[in-house]
């Protein structure tokens, strides 16, 4: 058995998970299409996804899309190019449920198995703070053989039922955020517009239960956090636009999906045109 857990997508989320599990003493194999996200990391880096399977049992994937999470997978230099069975993945990413359907049953079918695990919380501050519920679809025990490397980010890992019931419930859930964080935005802008102070609104909005911790995040932000994020390096103009990009994707999946199952979400439609607002610190 080999020491090395495996790792591919080090963006955003991937890349701070890294070097939380590097720093609790995990040896990992990781690889990334841009070596930029790999500098520096005290990891086994690979050239391919085939080359992390090669070396590894467990391997967690974090990329942004259901295309590259098939690429990932499946590509001719994918992971199951170069898995043997009794390996197992993990999907971190927010994808649709049939593809992570799709993907388990390739997997099965070389031994391997899936399981989707996509992380609900507070972003890159939930990898800081070990806050994230694991919303995980698949097999029990897989989903345990994950354990160790799941609970230095985790507040809880739930098994949310099949493959494709975590994505369904990672979708769901953010539909909810989103749609929370434009009655935020449209309740800052109409208060700073007739005058009201932004901690007035908060006060009122806190004691009478509306405002989630969240909400209370996005006003922050907009009201100076994300121009002081910039002056201190933590953010850029590139991060700002692919967190817009995040969220159309997220609000499409959902709707499609929704869409499939007879069912419209005109809240989402709504929010995902509104997507360049939600990280226009001007709100224009």
């Amino acid at each position: 058995m080999s020491d090395l857990s495996g790792f591919v997508g080090l963006g955003h989320l991937g890349r701070p998970i890294c070097q939380r599990l590097l720093k609790r003493g995990f040896a990992l194999a990781v690889h990334d299409r841009s070596p930029d996200a790999t500098r520096d990391l005290p990891a086994l880096v690979c050239a391919h996804p085939r080359e992390v399977a090669e070396r590894c049992e467990l391997v967690q994937v974090c990329v942004q899309t259901d295309e590259q999470c098939e690429d990932v997978v499946l590509g001719p230099e994918g992971l199951l190019a170069g898995a043997r069975p009794g390996m197992a993945i993990a999907l971190h990413s927010t994808v649709r449920p049939q593809t992570a359907r799709k993907l388990a049953e390739a997997a099965h079918e070389r031994g391997v198995e899936l399981i989707d695990a996509p992380l609900a919380g507070r972003g890159i501050f939930s990898v800081r703070d070990g806050s994230f519920w694991i919303l995980a679809g698949g097999d029990a025990a897989t989903v345990e053989r994950f354990r160790p490397l799941l609970e230095p980010i985790s507040a809880r890992i739930l098994l949310a039922g099949p493959v494709g019931a975590g994505s369904a419930v990672k979708l769901a859930h953010n539909v909810m955020v989103y749609l929370s964080l434009l009655a935020a935005l449209e309740a800052g802008d109409f208060a700073r517009a007739t005058g009201v102070p932004i901690d007035v609104l908060e006060a009122v909005a806190s004691a009478t239960g509306t405002l989630s911790e969240r909400m209370h995040v996005h006003l922050e932000q907009r009201e100076g956090g994300y121009a002081r994020a910039r002056a201190e390096g933590l953010i850029d103009d590139a991060d700002l636009h692919t967190y817009a990009e995040i969220l159309v994707k997220d609000l499409r999946d959902a709707i499609e999906v929704a869409q499939e199952h007879g069912v419209r979400l005109p809240g989402a439609e709504l929010a995902a045109s509104l997507a360049h607002r939600f990280f226009d610190p001007k709100g224009d």
